[in-house]
């Protein structure tokens, strides 16, 4: 009986620990913004970026970034709201083609008129905001 105690009170103690593990590594995202205007006119992180150069501009920077054991990638999207869903959709094709090995992606639509965004102010106005992922 003690024997079993044991053994239930050592498997217990070994499961605490994978577990731990499992939600540090589900805690490691490397995060690619993007900003879409009005305007379809597309900034990867700080920079404006033509169309036809989005999955390279992206490659360069998931390469260049020194990755973690079991890092996943995210790209946020950030669009206008009134932007057609099939614009927003063709560029997160492009972020998909420059790299999909387990990436996923969140999108927020913006009302980028009220809010004053545009692309040189872009990724400080939306760092300051508290924004919920789009569910389209």
């Amino acid at each position: 009986m003690m024997k079993r105690k044991l053994l239930i009170a050592i498997m217990v103690l070994t499961s605490n620990h994978f577990f731990a593990q499992e939600t540090q590594f589900e805690n490691s995202v490397f995060y690619i913004n993007v900003f879409i205007n009005q305007n379809n006119d597309v900034w990867v992180e700080s920079d404006l970026i033509e169309f036809s150069n989005i999955k390279d501009e992206v490659k360069s920077i998931i390469y260049n970034h020194p990755f973690k054991l079991d890092e996943k990638i995210v790209y946020r999207v950030f669009a206008d709201q009134n932007l057609p869903l099939g614009d927003i959709v063709e560029v997160e094709q492009e972020l998909f083609q420059a790299y999909n090995d387990d990436a996923k992606r969140e999108r927020y639509l913006l009302d980028i008129v009220t809010m004053n965004i545009d692309g040189s102010n872009w990724f400080q106005k939306v760092d300051d905001l508290k924004l919920k992922k789009s569910k389209v």
